[in-house]
């Protein structure tokens, strides 16, 4: 999946790299050529969380991958990996 991060969130100190339980997740506003514009949901690292504020805060792209689930009102991208922030588009 590539897009732009458009929500974060997170309950705990999402600069705590050492705090493992914590959730932090983000939004990622993905043009599916299957789906259509849609906003999905993932779980993200302590790492990965820092990388996604600074793709947001500077307006650059991220991929990541996963598997797509579709809940009741929401996408949710289950067990992402290789997340990466993309160079300015």
């Amino acid at each position: 999946m590539f897009g732009r991060v458009t929500r974060l969130a997170s309950d705990v100190d999402p600069s705590d790299l050492t705090d493992m339980l914590g959730e932090r997740e983000v939004a990622i506003h993905w043009s599916s050529e299957v789906y259509g514009d849609i906003s999905v949901r993932a779980s993200l690292s302590p790492q990965d969380y820092l990388a996604a504020l600074d793709a947001h805060a500077s307006g650059r792209p991220v991929e990541v991958s996963g598997t797509l689930e579709r809940l009741p009102r929401s996408w949710v991208l289950i067990s992402p990996s290789s997340f990466s922030v993309k160079g300015s588009e």
